[in-house]
């Protein structure tokens, strides 16, 4: 069962969307706007899947963790060619080097 068939009741549960989010993270889209706020709602989400970071609130879709989260665990030949070069320059402006292993 997926995070859209719960009762809308039960999509505010923060275990319960953060387990829903690490099964798939796309189902960030259902989840109430403070859990899109969450950085480790949102890390979970993008790790799982990278295009969950469309659902994420603003103030988390330049955040390193999260950025550091989409390049190390997306498949990075299904991220479009524009938004990896985004990655990239932001992960080695940022010092990070996570994403080369």
């Amino acid at each position: 069962m997926s995070l859209p068939s719960f009762p809308k009741k039960f999509r505010g549960d923060r275990e319960l969307v953060l387990a829903a989010v690490k099964a798939d993270g796309i189902v960030l889209e259902c989840a109430p706007t403070n859990l899109r706020h969450d950085l480790e709602v949102v890390h979970a989400a993008v790790t799982s899947d990278w295009e969950a970071l469309r659902f994420a609130d603003d103030s988390l879709r330049d955040d390193k963790e999260v950025l550091v989260g989409v390049g190390v665990h997306a498949n990075v030949q299904q991220i479009p060619l524009y938004e990896r070069s985004f990655l990239v320059v932001f992960l080695l402006s940022s010092g990070s080097s996570e994403w080369r292993d």
